[in-house]
C-alpha cells in the first residue's frame, strides 16, 4: 500500500485536512468561482478560435443543414 491511503492525504479526509494544514500554516487560500458557459465560449476563452465559423471563408457561421438519420446495425 502507498502511503496516501492512510492519514491525512487519504481521499476521505484530503479537503478538510489540506483547508486545516493551510489555515494552520497561515496560507491565504483563494476562492474559485465556476461560471457557466457554453462549449463554444470555452473554446474561444481557452484556444482564442470560434469553433461555429466556417474552416473556408472564416466570415460566417457554420448552421446544420439537416441531421442525418441513423443508421441501423442490427
Amino acid at each position: 500500500m502507498k502511503i496516501r491511503y492512510y492519514g491525512f492525504l487519504a481521499n476521505t479526509n484530503k479537503r478538510k485536512a489540506i483547508l486545516l494544514i493551510r489555515r494552520l500554516i497561515g496560507v491565504v487560500m483563494e476562492v474559485i468561482v465556476f461560471v457557466k458557459e457554453t462549449i463554444q465560449e470555452k473554446m474561444l476563452r481557452l484556444t482564442g478560435r470560434d469553433i461555429l465559423l466556417c474552416q473556408h471563408c472564416k466570415k460566417r457561421r457554420m448552421i446544420p443543414g439537416r441531421i442525418l438519420p441513423l443508421l441501423n446495425t442490427s
